[in-house]
């Protein structure tokens, strides 16, 4: 879990995530072969956010460059989800974040929860 601060900010570090297939066998495998559509998932990270008062958010971003943005086997990326990923090479600011080594990348977006 994270927990934002008093403006809800929050931050993590992680991974920059990577293009991944979903399972083809079954009967979802059988109709994405049959239909020539691509088993492969863009790049993206999962969030769930929630706070009281307002609806509960379930979405993702993804990464902008990605060959599988426009052919997502689940028809789950929209325009407003994809952002850009830039590659940082400042060593100070890396220190600060609490990366050991650059390149790194930093992001940075606007979650907007409806109120119940």
């Amino acid at each position: 879990f994270l927990f934002t601060d008093a403006e809800g900010t929050f931050s993590f570090n992680a991974i920059k995530p990577t293009p991944y297939k979903v399972p083809e066998d079954g009967p979802g495998g059988a109709l994405m072969a049959y239909s020539g559509r691509d088993p492969w998932r863009p790049a993206h990270l999962h969030f769930i956010i929630e706070a009281p008062g307002y609806q509960k958010v379930t979405t993702h971003l993804f990464v902008r460059d990605d060959p599988y943005l426009y052919s997502d086997a689940v028809f789950a990326v929209l325009d407003s989800l994809v952002i850009d990923w830039p590659v940082m090479e400042d060593k100070e600011e890396a220190e600060k974040l609490g990366f050991v080594k650059t390149p790194f990348t930093k992001i940075a977006y606007t979650f907007k929860l409806a109120r119940d």
